[in-house]
């Protein structure tokens, strides 16, 4: 900082250096106590009693304080006080400003910088200001943008000046589109809670088969329904990895190496998704969340960065009925020992379920060399503490003089000779 003699003060001026994001306008507010000046004037002549001619009176500056020398105290400057908005969303323009108060004598110039101390923004901008004795000046900083989430501290440089500003992210309904990135726009459509679901998974190449993933205790399978739009005109790529569920945890590889989920349109993202221009597609998320959490609320984000910050897109699930989830027990296996090979045979299982009301999906499998293949899916409403008895026709042969089966979801397998 620096001081001025009592001469009219020049317009303030500021510079800034490179930051990211890049200023747009610049303004300057200044507020600064005008000395007023006035002069006596006397006439020339002889005073009547033959005295000496009469001189006018020096004007001086009504701001200044003086000394007991009678030199002009210099000027002195509080600490600053550097205000901004308390929280604006992602990619929101707003603008911070310093005010400057001259506590001493003399009009002074105020040179100082605000930079970023705390979060994911390198950022700093320079100004000056020009401020008369006793008073103050507020310097408007130039417009930005913050393109992450996150709580900012800007700070005077070499005080204690600060101020914070949350970014925070853009929210949307189920059903709302949000952009996350140039070109590439992407909607939530919906959630469908499930204690299991039905898989198609590969095997040998691209042949498929059909298993079950069920969720583990105490959890509801969360799966949610995404519609992903290129509006622009270059390639553009959808990644899991940026995507999260606040209140769960999300599958970024599918569940059980499942490649599609049976009952739902769409396909299951494992890594990525590109698109073409103007090119759409449905696609599949899984996630897993506590029973307790589905009625306090839940939300599906996407991160612009890879830090632990927040997200910066949020569609938030808050109106959710509580869920109570059936619970599955096999009380016993009716499988032959032994068949004739080819010939077709009845099995039959029975289960209890000793949970709330729900669905019990399941997969009679049989296994056939390195692979389990499904013979016969189940879907079946059970009351709770209901017991039913699910049958269905197979078959054993091909490689060797027996063969295994097992109902999915049970962990059980049992032997057929032939």
């Amino acid at each position: 900082m620096s001081e001025d003699d009592t001469s009219e003060s020049a317009p303030s001026r500021r510079t800034r250096r490179p930051t990211r994001p890049a200023p747009t306008r610049r303004r300057y507010l200044a507020a600064s106590g005008a000395a007023l000046a006035s002069a006596l004037a006397g006439c020339g002549g002889t005073d009547p009693s033959g005295g000496r001619e009469s001189t006018p009176e020096r004007s001086t500056d009504s701001s200044e304080t003086r000394t007991s020398t009678g030199t002009p105290e210099p000027a002195a400057f509080a600490t600053p006080v550097v205000e901004g908005p308390d929280a604006v969303a992602i990619d929101e323009t707003f603008a911070l400003s310093v005010t400057v108060e001259n506590t001493g004598g003399t009009k002074g110039t105020y040179e100082g910088a605000v930079a970023v101390t705390e979060g994911n923004l390198q950022y700093e901008e320079e100004f000056e200001a020009t401020v008369a004795a006793g008073s103050s000046a507020t310097v408007a900083l130039d417009d930005l943008t913050v393109e992450y989430a996150d709580d900012y501290t800007f700070a005077v440089d070499g005080t204690d000046a600060e101020t914070t500003v949350s970014v925070t992210p853009l929210t949307a309904s189920p059903g709302e589109s949000l952009r996350v990135e140039e070109g590439l726009d992407v909607t939530v459509a919906g959630v469908t809670l499930r204690d299991s679901v039905f898989t198609t998974v590969t095997y040998a190449g691209d042949d498929r088969t059909t298993d079950v993933h069920s969720a583990p205790s105490g959890e509801v399978l969360a799966v949610f329904e995404l519609g992903i739009e290129n509006v622009g005109t270059e390639r553009v790529t959808f990644r899991s990895e940026s995507v999260a569920v606040a209140g769960g945890d999300l599958y970024h590889e599918p569940p059980g190496d499942a490649r599609d989920l049976s009952e739902f349109d769409g396909s299951l993202i494992d890594d990525w998704r590109r698109l073409g221009p103007s090119e759409t597609a449905s696609t599949l998320l899984v996630a897993q969340i506590p029973v307790e959490r589905v009625p306090e609320g839940f939300s599906l984000t996407v991160q612009r960065d890879s830090s632990n910050t927040p997200p910066e897109f949020e569609w938030a699930f808050g109106d959710v009925a509580p869920v109570e989830v059936p619970a599955f027990e096999l009380q016993s296996a009716d499988v032959p020992e032994e068949v004739s090979e080819n010939e077709e045979f009845e099995v039959r299982f029975e289960v209890t379920n000793t949970g709330a009301p729900g669905t019990f999906r399941g997969v009679l499998q049989s296994e056939e060399g390195a692979y389990w293949l499904a013979d016969a899916t189940f879907e079946a409403a059970f009351d709770a503490g209901e017991t039913k008895t699910l049958g269905a026709t197979t078959s054993a042969g091909g490689f060797g003089s027996t063969q295994s089966f097992r109902l999915v979801p049970f962990g059980e397998a049992w032997t057929v000779r032939f």
